[in-house]
């Protein structure tokens, strides 16, 4: 992946984005000895153990094992491939990048990506220009019926898909490319095979990333006889819709970073138009982790407005579930039965939006308020029932002080003690503590940093005395004179350790300095967190000495495996052969007897 790019190049990028402040925007970290320490954005957890070296400019969860440089931090976080990623961080240093070296696949995947770009804002121009265009008054006088000024339109690029084939004559008119338009999801192939348009009589809406790429359109209905309200591309190399969220291209710089999350397009539109810029959307599919940590990235505090149906309400609880561990403040917004944002916005205006949202509640008063509706406290049985379920919500208040402030509402509000409310809590704490560990515990994670091959069985014993090795390699140059005879590069017993020994001896031969970030860019995400537990700060007295003692660690492991291999196969003319090496090359070392 690295091979579009020469070394000078990333070696540049990696220097002008210190790993601190970068991972520090998406994560609060606090000072350690040997660096700084937070809770890892990948897996769930109360006690940090997230690593960030500030001197090697690497990363290493202890809890799940993710680990890299700032380029692997992007990929992960951002869920870009390499390429995106190394563009990610030379934006944000302001660094021009030259154009790619030709590689192949990897070269054949980002031209196809650039060429998807360039097609998505060929498409763009021609729904907005359909829009203005004769055919398009009918979606224009829709347009208007939803209040939506040409500033507005002009803004979001709304633009028309028609009927008639239009769409095909424009692409092969443009020369654009038929397996491009059918990677973007603008057409597809009928049962006979024909091309045909995925987009017909529909309000077109670009769905724009943070990087201003054109990445998918979202299409609305004209009449009320088609299948599907809203219909979205399909998720593609440049689209996946778990991690996209509408409009955050303009919301990430709104002044007073409030997001408002809303269900669709038209609601952010509405509320855009009314000033309300920090607007976005999910684009009607169920909030996930990944949009929310994105969230959290750019926003201080957020308002969920989704409609106020029954499945709306169910996805705002959802929602509340996934914001709840990410320590960003969370409001509810109650709109009137049946409304959403966009409805609300046009039947009372501006002013009475910024009412409801100073009303909006935390989620903690927002549980209760909706489970208080569901019982008459003044029934005696209703009230007891009442002040368990609300006691299992303020188990959820991580906040002691809030929690007992609660409490104390609470039982005012009941009349039930205090006392009696807190022992109701405890009997059901533990209970909650536990699901919540199981729930973490079988929630999955990035994927598993380990290189599969059929070494991988190696013993711990060995993996750990190997990372001995390969650290004290790079930190100290006489430690490769001594081991360099002793172990071989393929004699290591992950694929990422014989691939760092690689380059590590290579280096060495070179008399080339280690630039430990640009050495693990070389390494897929897949195995940057082992390439980077590897490198983690380890102090002896004698680098040299804790070499070898790492090697006679292996030396002793090999041995016991192979001599319960022999034994097992009752080779006793291989058995004795290996013991009497072993027993030499103690001799020599002034171990053996």
């Amino acid at each position: 992946m690295a091979g579009l790019y020469p070394e000078e190049v990333i070696q540049e990028v990696l220097s002008a984005n210190n790993i601190t402040d970068l991972i520090g925007s998406y994560v609060s970290l606090r000072r350690t000895g040997g660096g700084y320490m937070g809770l890892c954005p990948f897996h769930r957890e109360k006690t940090p153990s997230f690593h960030v070296s500030e001197e090697k400019q690497l990363y290493h969860c202890f809890g799940c094992g993710v680990g890299g440089n700032a380029i692997h931090f992007v990929m992960a976080a951002e869920n870009l491939d390499f390429i995106d990623s190394l563009k990610f961080l030379a934006d944000r240093a302001g660094i021009a990048l030259p154009e790619p070296e030709d590689s192949n696949r990897e070269s054949q995947r980002y031209e196809m990506k650039k060429k998807m770009y360039e097609a998505n804002v060929e498409f763009a121009r021609f729904f907005f220009n359909m829009l203005y265009s004769d055919e398009g008054k009918t979606a224009m006088e829709y347009v208007k019926k939803r209040c939506l000024t040409d500033s507005t339109i002009k803004h979001f690029g709304v633009g028309y898909a028609p009927e008639g084939g239009k769409l095909l004559r424009f692409i092969e008119e443009n020369k654009i490319g038929m397996d491009i338009a059918m990677n973007l999801g603008v057409i597809m192939k009928s049962e006979r095979g024909n091309y045909i348009e995925r987009f017909r009589n529909r309000l077109m809406i670009p769905i724009i990333d943070v990087r201003k790429n054109i990445i998918g359109f979202g299409g609305r209905a004209l009449t009320k006889d088609a299948k599907a309200k809203y219909m979205n591309s399909p998720e593609s190399q440049i689209f996946l819709k778990g991690r996209e969220l509408f409009a955050l291209n303009f919301a990430k710089n709104t002044a007073d970073k409030r997001f408002i999350l809303t269900e669709g397009y038209m609601d952010v539109i509405s509320l855009h138009q009314a000033g309300f810029t920090g607007a976005i959307a999910s684009m009607g599919t169920a909030l996930t982790e990944e949009q929310a940590r994105i969230i959290k990235k750019y926003a201080s505090e957020v308002y969920i407005c989704y409609d106020s149906d029954e499945a709306g309400q169910k996805a705002t609880e959802a929602a509340m579930e996934i914001f709840a561990p990410l320590d960003i403040k969370v409001k509810i917004l109650s709109l009137p039965e049946g409304k959403d944002p966009d409805e609300f916005i046009k039947n009372k205006g501006r002013e009475a939006f910024g009412n409801v949202l100073t009303k909006a509640r935390n989620m903690t008063d927002f549980r209760l308020f909706k489970l208080r509706d569901k019982y008459n406290i003044k029934d005696t049985d209703e009230k007891i029932e009442f002040t368990r379920l609300a006691s299992l919500i303020l188990c959820k208040v991580p906040n002691q002080i809030e929690r007992e402030a609660y409490i104390k509402k609470l039982s005012e509000e009941t009349g039930i003690s205090e006392d009696s409310i807190m022992a109701e809590m405890m009997k059901n704490d533990y209970s909650l503590k536990k699901k919540e560990e199981r729930k973490i515990l079988t929630r999955p994670v990035l994927k598993n940093e380990q290189i599969q091959d059929k070494r991988e069985n190696a013993s711990p014993n060995v993996v750990s005395a190997e990372r001995i090795i390969l650290n004290l390699m790079v930190r100290n140059k006489s430690v490769y004179n001594k081991i360099s005879g002793e172990l071989s590069p393929e004699d290591y017993s992950t694929g990422t350790h014989r691939f760092l020994a690689q380059r590590i001896y290579k280096l060495r031969e070179e008399g080339k300095e280690i630039d430990l970030p640009l050495l693990l860019s070389e390494l897929p995400i897949e195995n940057a967190g082992q390439g980077a537990a590897v490198f983690q700060d380890n102090e002896y007295n004698d680098d040299i000495k804790a070499a070898m003692d790492a090697i006679e660690i292996i030396d002793r492991v090999n041995f016991e495996q192979q001599r319960k291999k022999y034994v097992a196969e009752n080779d006793i003319a291989k058995l004795n052969e290996l013991i009497r090496k072993r027993t030499e090359k103690l001799r020599k070392e002034g171990q053996g007897t």
